[in-house]
């Protein structure tokens, strides 16, 4: 009995974990951006979600290998002016095969007014405890 409830609990962890809910953010010359509201959380001035990139063409990275989707684990700082942004981590996929991930902290960097990060920033910080 006690390993049926270890089963079921282990069970209904991995379902709560593989849980998201995308919505559409924006689309931009046919690309789409997600956020998943599921996975926001703040903390102070900072906002965390992740995100998800479905590319209208294939895209190609410094070292050659191609991917349509990325899904990104971002970090907002909501209150400074500009606004700013940071990668935590960083998945891309080819046709849902994955294609590469790194676990990495990259540098601030502003979300410039009038583009698709700066609307995507905004819709981040809209969602505070």
């Amino acid at each position: 009995m006690k390993k049926l409830a270890v089963l079921a609990m282990a069970g209904l962890m991995s379902v709560i974990a593989s849980a998201s809910n995308w919505v559409l953010a924006l689309k931009n010359y046919g690309n789409e951006v997600y956020i998943d509201t599921d996975s926001i959380a703040s903390s102070g001035v900072y906002n965390q979600i992740f995100n998800k990139y479905a590319f209208k063409q294939v895209q190609t990275t410094p070292d050659g290998r191609k991917y349509n989707e990325t899904v990104a684990l971002q970090e907002v700082n909501c209150e400074s002016q500009p606004m700013k942004m940071r990668i935590l981590s960083l998945k891309t996929s080819l046709n849902g095969k994955s294609v590469f991930s790194s676990d990495y902290n990259t540098d601030w960097s502003i979300t410039y007014p009038d583009t698709a990060g700066e609307t995507i920033t905004k819709l981040i910080c809209l969602y505070r405890e």
